[in-house]
């Protein structure tokens, strides 16, 4: 979980407020570089949304350039075909993540996560 992946979330302008909740969502799974790995139905059931819903919403979110996919490491075929995963994505804004070490946005278009002790 990445706390600062999670607060970069909730300050996207992000709407309807379903599509910014699974936003949320997929931000608290994050680790220190932005990727996430959680199911359909994972976030379904932590939103009160259908899986159905929840797809749409990520959908939306990978045209709106919040997220992209993200394959998962995996050991055999199988796993790389059944398991992915989601980038989180800074918008083309130049609004940093909260964390980024100056505050400043950078050139990258990824975002840009950075480690802390709290």
């Amino acid at each position: 979980m990445s706390l600062y992946a999670t607060r970069w979330a909730y300050a996207q302008d992000v709407k309807p407020a379903g599509r910014k909740f699974v936003l949320v969502a997929i931000a608290d799974f994050a680790d220190a570089e932005g990727r996430a790995f959680p199911g359909a139905s994972t976030i379904a059931e932590m939103t009160g949304q259908d899986e159905r819903s929840v797809r749409r919403h990520i959908d939306s979110l990978q045209q709106d350039g919040f997220i992209k996919s993200a394959p998962a490491a995996a050991e055999t075929v199988h796993e790389r075909l059944t398991r992915s995963g989601f980038k989180l994505r800074r918008k083309r804004s130049g609004q940093p993540m909260p964390g980024n070490r100056c505050g400043r946005p950078s050139n990258r278009t990824e975002c840009p996560v950075v480690n802390r002790t709290i």
